[in-house]
C-alpha cells in the first residue's frame, strides 16, 4: 500500500475539524500556516502539532508515556 506523506496531518484536521477550525488548501506543498510567521513543512510535524492543541480529544496521550508511544508513531509516518 502507498501512502501520500500528507495523510497522517489531513486525519488529524479531519478529526478534530469539529472544535479546531481548519482551512485546508490544495497545493504543491504540504505546510500548516500556524502563525505569519510560522509554517510546518512535514506530515508529522503538523500531526503532532494538530493533536496537540486538540488535546481534548487524547490524541497525543494523557501520560509521559502515552505521549512518548504516539509521538513514535508518528515519526514513524
Amino acid at each position: 500500500m502507498e501512502v501520500n506523506f500528507f495523510t497522517g496531518g489531513l486525519l488529524v484536521a479531519n478529526f478534530i475539524k469539529d472544535t479546531t477550525p481548519i482551512t485546508i488548501k490544495w497545493g504543491k506543498v504540504t505546510s500548516l500556516q500556524v502563525t505569519s510567521d510560522v509554517s510546518l513543512n512535514t506530515s508529522s510535524t503538523i500531526s503532532r502539532y494538530l493533536a496537540r492543541i486538540a488535546s481534548s480529544y487524547g490524541l497525543y496521550g494523557s501520560t509521559v508515556l502515552e505521549r512518548t508511544e504516539a509521538s513514535y508513531f508518528v515519526y514513524l509516518h
